[in-house]
């Protein structure tokens, strides 16, 4: 029977893992039935809705998320589902899946904190991770990042686990965990060959009672490195020589000057308090924590050295492939929250779980706020947001709402549409859906000579509005959907 104290301690935790994971599961909701963009059409049509053998040979573009890819196809096999045009009626058919990598990271992530740091530390981590908006917006993504995350935390958790205690089952874990995560996205490796380097580095520097062991860490991690060489034999060449992914020349300045600190601010998400709080804590930390700061430089390690490895290499990394160091990042928070709140004893554990949630939600709220402003001034700038926390396809982005509406409306067959600026993979594939015949932006010049009135598709509507007003002011302008959207629909009139 449980003491009240302990009866008390679990219910209390039991309403800050609800307060914690209540919220985000509202919030991402909203993208459960979200249309789909560019690179998930891109990444639909040509490596799931493909023979098995096309998804794990064809790596002409590193949108080839493979092992990703692969679930998605047989999952959709199994379903009965053999082309795009269902899951454009019901995308949660597919964006259950990143759902479920999404949920089994926090799990993880909450069991790492658990098991080899502490329960606070635990509810800090998922507080903070769950309130990062580059987190939120990849949280239910049809791409590889999510999974792919999700594989490297378990990674870590069995990697730990084995560290703990060498047993066989861990140790495979690992291995077969650092296999799948570099199978899905190569530039893992990054992540993968932080971990490696930095228990290497300890086992030389710092040898531990069981000296070997970061060593025999390091052998497993290069099993599961050359294990996944194996699995990309069909495509080692692209995965290696490809234009997208190929150097530009060692020690590439703009990844540390640019891409680091960009990321870093969208990991922070506007909860700049943040920041005050693990400055302190890096200050009053305790030597008696040996273990928690030996964990706290590893996960360290994890935020800044990917980005250090990239810069040696010369890549140009797009910001998405960092995005697995969000939960590092949380755990650094973390812990350095726990640091600073073990040095003001009348600090309760409990008040400041609730002060730094209720801070992180409105943050969050906020930042979500804000976001949405930024991609309607979008909209009527004529620009195009896409980055980890900007993204053009996550508000007001809703082409099978706009084209289900049109249809139902309005007559077409007379009528010549021309998309003019538009999400050129995903919007031709909605028109398809709802039997829209519709001509490219060439068409317009030569339809506006010979017709005396035409429909026109546009991403930029005061753009377009400005270029008729310039080039045919015979024209008059009328949009027909109701709200301003990514996709408008204008009806011109002669």
């Amino acid at each position: 029977m449980l003491e009240p104290m302990d009866r008390k301690r679990k219910i209390n935790h039991g309403i800050i893992l609800t307060a914690t994971l209540l919220p985000f599961l509202a919030w991402i909701s909203r993208f459960i039935n979200a249309d789909f963009w560019y690179d998930e059409v891109f990444t639909l049509n040509n490596y799931v809705f493909v023979p098995l053998g096309k998804t794990v040979t064809d790596y002409a573009f590193p949108n080839n998320h493979i092992f990703f890819n692969l679930i998605n196809n047989i999952y959709l096999k199994i379903l009965g589902i053999r082309n795009i045009y269902p899951l454009i009626d019901h995308p949660w058919i597919i964006r259950i899946l990143p759902l479920v990598w999404t949920s089994i990271t926090v799990l993880y992530l909450y069991r790492i904190c658990r098991k080899f740091l502490n329960p606070f530390i635990a509810d800090m981590t998922l507080i903070i991770l769950v309130t990062t908006v580059p987190y939120y917006n990849f949280a239910l993504q049809v791409r590889g990042f999510g999974l792919s995350t999700m594989l490297l935390w378990m990674m870590l958790y069995y990697l730990w686990s084995f560290e703990r205690n060498p047993k066989l089952v861990p140790a495979i874990l690992l291995v077969l965990f650092t296999t799948l995560a570099l199978y899905t996205i190569p530039l893992n490796l990054y992540f993968i060959l932080t971990i490696a380097l930095f228990y290497f580095l300890s086992g030389i520097f710092k040898p531990a009672p069981n000296k070997n062991r970061p060593f025999i860490i390091v052998i497993l991690i290069c099993i599961g490195i050359a294990t996944a060489f194996l699995l990309y034999l069909p495509v080692i060449h692209d995965v290696l020589y490809n234009r997208f992914v190929q150097s530009h020349g060692l020690f590439h300045l703009p990844t540390l000057s640019g891409t680091m600190p960009t990321a870093l601010k969208y990991f922070i998400s506007g909860r700049y308090l943040l920041v005050v709080i693990i400055i302190l804590g890096l200050i009053f930390y305790k030597k008696k924590h040996a273990d928690l700061v030996r964990k706290t430089i590893l996960c360290a390690a994890l935020v800044f050295v990917p980005f250090v490895l990239s810069f040696i290499r010369g890549d140009l990394p797009h910001l998405r492939v960092f995005v697995n160091l969000v939960p590092a990042f949380a755990m650094v928070s973390s812990i350095c929250i726990y640091f600073m709140q073990s040095n003001i004893p009348r600090l309760k554990n409990m008040l400041i779980t609730i002060i730094i949630l209720l801070y992180c939600n409105l943050t969050f709220a906020l930042s979500v706020n804000h976001i949405n402003r930024h991609l309607r001034q979008d909209i009527s700038a004529g620009r195009k947001s896409q980055d980890i926390f900007y993204n053009y396809y996550q508000a007001y982005y809703h082409p099978s709402k706009l084209l289900r509406g049109f249809t139902r409306t309005y007559r077409t067959d007379s009528i010549p549409i021309i998309a003019y600026d538009f999400d050129q993979a995903a919007l031709p594939v909605y028109l398809q859906r709802f039997r829209i015949r519709c001509y490219g932006p060439k068409a317009l010049e030569p339809i506006l000579k010979s017709h005396n009135q035409a429909y026109v598709i546009t991403a930029f509507p005061e753009r377009f509005r400005a270029t008729l007003l310039q080039h045919y002011p015979e024209f008059r302008c009328q949009r027909i959907n109701g709200q301003l959207s990514f996709h408008n629909i204008f009806l011109l009139t002669r």
